[in-house]
Order: structure tokens, then sequence, then C-alpha cells
């Protein structure tokens, strides 16, 4: 385990960067495949995304992503961006690497606009991200539940898996 001071930098992330992170994640076993960071490197440089990386000395450490129009209709029609795939490496977690990429990714969103939306998942493996999110303040915009975008109803029987998030939005205003 890292010290919680550990991170050294976080950045823009860049090819060398995608490159890192693509041999970090399989030798370490996560499922982060390549095709998946490449399109994000390219949607950064389309200008549709902000993908961060974090180091420690010159290991990654872990990366987190930002949509500027996000995928959440909601959010979209308010023009709040939206966070994906905040992701440390298991060699680094709870060591203050997801605390300093949401650090990192509030500051640059805070440019265009006053909040910052991000969904998380509702079964136990989303635990520590749950506390995490709430400790930052962020707080549910009042949806509910939804599953692949759309509103839960009440009594509804849906499948619990990554689909199942809660929408959650942070003003960076005050």
């Amino acid at each position: 385990m890292l010290e919680r001071s550990a991170v050294s930098t976080v950045r823009v992330a860049t090819a060398e960067d995608v490159e890192r992170l693509e041999e970090a994640c399989l030798c370490e076993g996560a499922a982060r495949g390549q095709e998946q960071l490449d399109r994000f490197l390219v949607e950064q440089q389309a200008g549709l995304r902000l993908f961060l990386v974090a180091h420690r000395d010159t290991a990654v450490a872990g990366y987190l992503t930002l949509s500027w129009d996000a995928d959440y209709p909601p959010f979209r029609r308010a023009g709040i961006p939206e966070i994906h795939d905040l992701y440390v490496l298991p060699s680094a977690r709870r060591a203050g690497i997801a605390t300093a990429l949401l650090d990192a990714v509030e500051q640059h969103a805070v440019q265009r606009s006053g909040y910052l939306g991000l969904a998380v998942g509702l079964y136990a493996d989303y635990g520590p991200a749950q506390r995490l999110y709430a400790r930052r303040g962020y707080l549910p915009d009042g949806t509910g539940a939804t599953s692949g975008g759309r509103p839960l109803l009440g009594g509804e029987t849906i499948s619990v898996d990554d689909g199942l998030v809660l929408h959650l939005v942070k003003a960076l205003r005050a």
C-alpha cells in the first residue's frame, strides 16, 4: 500500500501515459482495455473529454475522465460536466490518489460550470466511492436510482449491476 502523501502529480493524460496505464492495468489484472483508454485520449484531443492521470514518482497510479457534455440527460440539459471512470490501480488504493484526481478535476470543471456531476453504483463494491463522494459534498440529484440512464419506478424489478446507479452533483462555487 502507498503512503497517503504518495501522489506526485496529476496531469492531463498524454499518449505515453496511456501506454503506461495499459501496462500497469495489465500487470495488476485490472479490466481496463487499450481501446477504451485510447478512445479517452482521442476524445480529449477533440475537446469532448478531460482525461487526467495520477502519478506516484514515475509510476502511473490512476486516472479519471470527465465528459464536458454529460451522458446523463438532466446533467446535459443543465450544462453539468460528468465524471466518468475514476479508477485507481489496486496497489495504489487508500493512498489519496482518488482524492487528488477529484481535486484536480474540480479545478478544471469550475472554469466551465458551477456544478459537477457523477454516477455511483449502488452495490457493496461501490461503498468506498459512495463514502468518498459524500465526504466531498456530492449530493443526490433528486432523481433516485436509475438503470441505463432511466429513472426507476416504485415496485420495478431490475438486475443489480453496474448500470444501477445514483446520480450525484456538487456545487463548485459558493
